[in-house]
């Protein structure tokens, strides 16, 4: 994929005009584990570049094994004490304080899910172009980040996975350089199948960050289910939100007869939202 000058690609948050890209970082660095249970899980996952040592809690003393202890650490720390271990008669000995754990620097790794709007009223005031804008500057970013990408698309009465999962943003690139708006919106068939992909994967790559970004008008007519096609959608949400999957939502409806559905998935799927600038 070719590298160019960052575009500063505009969307609104809370009124305020903002970068989609600065959006999209804000919202993964909120995902990110609180300090303390990345110290917690460093406990149990093994994994990534050993980076120094911590000094462990009393209950991490208690969980750890004889591999998670950094033993040069613990003898250096032993040895700085040993003027006052000889005057209480313990030198040579290495105290619970002593010890230290060593501490493995693990890089999250990020797994986006691009969930693209590629009905007929997609094509109406830009707004495909528009998605297809929003969806090549956040390739462009994952392609920085190594992160790993997949795309489905929804349209005409389907919801399909164009793109499995990969680091190679080429293909996805492709696909929507290719794309053309038709027939009528899926959207809680495109949602579902999101829903079944992150889920499928988190269950092989549990520590990755897994976020699904929905590009849609909000316009749902269509579901392959018995319902109203706007109610389908909202469950749709709900269920993402029960298994805790993140959302972002850019919402490409800026009429004022607009019917707020991209807004409310957001609010349902305990999501981020923001919309195209006008």
């Amino acid at each position: 994929m070719d590298m160019q000058e960052e575009i500063f690609l505009p969307v609104e948050q809370s009124g305020r005009e903002r970068s989609i890209i600065e959006v999209l970082d804000e919202m993964m660095a909120s995902l990110e584990l609180p300090f303390s249970q990345k110290r917690a899980a460093q406990l149990k996952i093994k994994k990534g570049k050993h980076s120094g040592s911590v000094v462990p809690s009393e209950a991490e003393r208690k969980m750890c094994g004889l591999s998670d202890v950094d033993i040069p650490a613990t003898i250096r720390t032993c040895v700085e004490r040993g003027s006052h271990m000889e005057k209480d008669g313990l030198q040579g000995q290495i105290m619970p304080e002593d010890l230290r754990m060593k501490r493995y620097r693990n890089k999250k790794h990020s797994t986006v899910l691009f969930v693209v709007d590629a009905s007929r009223s997609q094509g109406a005031n830009k707004r495909l172009a528009f998605a297809k804008s929003a969806v090549m500057a956040m390739l462009e970013k994952a392609y920085c980040d190594r992160d790993r990408v997949g795309l489905i698309l929804f349209g005409d009465k389907h919801a399909t996975v164009k793109l499995p999962f990969t680091k190679s943003v080429d293909v996805a690139a492709e696909n929507m350089r290719e794309l053309k708006a038709k027939g009528n919106t899926p959207l809680a068939m495109g949602l579902r199948l999101a829903e079944q992909v992150q889920l499928t994967d988190r269950r092989k790559y549990p520590e990755d960050i897994h976020l699904t970004v929905l590009i849609t008008d909000g316009k749902s007519n269509y579901d392959a289910e018995h319902g109203n096609p706007v109610k389908l959608v909202y469950q749709a949400a709900e269920d993402l939100r029960k298994n805790e999957l993140p959302l972002l939502v850019i919402d490409t409806e800026n009429s004022i007869f607009g019917m707020g559905i991209g807004a409310r998935i957001a609010e349902l799927a305990d999501g981020a939202y923001v919309k195209c600038a006008e």
